[in-house]
């Protein structure tokens, strides 16, 4: 068994070599020894046929001898032979627990889908065709333009919010039911659970006809623009305002109702009531002639009359003050702007014709007793004869 070169043909049956024998083998002066157990380990236990002597590389498939290619490209990737073709040879993706795939002419870690599987499409456009359930924690869109849209679920409180540009956006509160529109100030306006509508700054139906807004120092309640209640929320008093124009007037502190601009008509006025189960100190007065005799009726045209310059004629409530100042009362605030052309320093008065017609019935009463003193000093006279 010595020699320059052994080849496996040359070896003895296998079978009959034991641990205990060795072979020795001497090949450029070398000399090597390996045991039987090596041969047995890394030598077929039966004799395999020589390879055709054709100059070309044989090797073994399915049990026979098989020429081996050589024209695989020589530019140090593995290559193989596909369909009578060479074909590159993809490494094993990295052995790291992850998922990989091939992307650009390597190993790419592939994420996992969670919550739920997409079914859809995404087309080359940027169009998204969504067959069934799309699952997102957070959606964004946005535009050249700079429109936007966005959609997130707030961790932990469940609370859905839609932001639409920069400042502006709704929010849902998982916990309460309430939905809430916002700008950049702030919150605009609310729904709760129950249906309750609260707005900020005011609360209109289509076309104006109707609505609600605060007032300078309380809230006003429109019909149109320029048509309206407005309740001060400091006085309780309510006004309303006409074309613009402030005209009736509700004052709470005293529940005195009247007209700041024009005289008040109709069917019966009654200032106030005049049961005698309302009134205690009842006894008569003595005011009248005397003071029927000072008073100065005056002719006037008002200074902020709507329906023209029609003359009036009546009294001056700053004369009738001073000699009847049971007859005046005050009528209120003017507003800031002078609107009416009233004084603003000032309040505003007017005159109760149930106390000036009191005085005209004592006025009337001295007259008549005084005729009739005279008409009986005259018939007294006469029957006596005295010229």
């Amino acid at each position: 068994m010595s020699g320059t070169n052994i080849r496996v043909i040359d070896l003895p049956d296998l079978g009959a070599v034991t641990d205990a024998s060795s072979f020795v083998i001497d090949k450029a002066a070398a000399t090597g020894r390996f045991s039987a157990l090596a041969l047995k380990t890394y030598c077929a236990t039966t004799t395999l046929p020589e390879a055709p002597s054709t100059n070309i590389p044989y090797g073994r498939m399915n049990g026979a001898w098989t020429p081996v290619l050589g024209d695989a490209p020589s530019n140090s990737l593995p290559y193989a032979r596909l369909n009578a073709t060479w074909s590159p040879v993809v490494p094993e993706a990295p052995v790291t627990g992850s998922i990989y795939g091939r992307g650009s002419a390597g190993w790419t870690p592939v994420l996992p889908i969670t919550g739920g599987n997409i079914s859809g499409n995404l087309a080359a456009t940027g169009n998204v065709t969504v067959g069934g359930n799309l699952y997102s924690q957070v959606m964004m869109l946005s535009s050249a333009v700079s429109y936007e849209w966005s959609f997130s679920v707030q961790g932990g409180t469940g609370h859905h919010i839609q932001s639409h540009r920069a400042g502006w956006y709704d929010a849902w509160m998982a916990d309460t039911g309430t939905r809430q529109w916002n700008g950049p100030g702030g919150l605009l306006m609310s729904l709760d659970g129950a249906g309750n509508l609260v707005a900020q700054t005011g609360l209109w139906q289509t076309l104006n006809v109707f609505g609600f807004a605060p007032g300078g120092t309380g809230r006003k309640f429109f019909y149109a623009p320029t048509y309206y209640w407005e309740w001060n929320s400091t006085t309780g008093m309510l006004n309303w305002i006409s074309n613009g124009t402030p005209m009736w007037n509700m004052r709470a502190s005293d529940g005195l109702t009247f007209n700041s601009v024009a005289a008040v008509g109709g069917v019966g006025a009654y200032v106030n009531s005049s049961d005698r189960r309302g009134k205690t100190g009842i006894t008569p007065t003595t005011r009248g002639l005397a003071e029927v005799l000072q008073l100065q009726p005056v002719a006037f045209s008002r200074a902020d009359a709507t329906t023209g310059s029609q003359e009036e004629i009546g009294f001056v409530a700053q004369d009738v003050q001073s000699i009847v100042p049971e007859a005046v009362r005050q009528m209120g605030i003017p507003l800031a702007d002078g609107s009416g052309g009233l004084e603003t320093a000032e309040p505003t008065l007017g005159l109760t014709s149930e106390t000036i017609t009191a005085i005209l019935v004592n006025a009337v009463k001295e007259l008549t007793a005084r005729i009739a003193a005279l008409e009986g000093g005259s018939q007294a006279a006469t029957a006596s004869g005295t010229p």
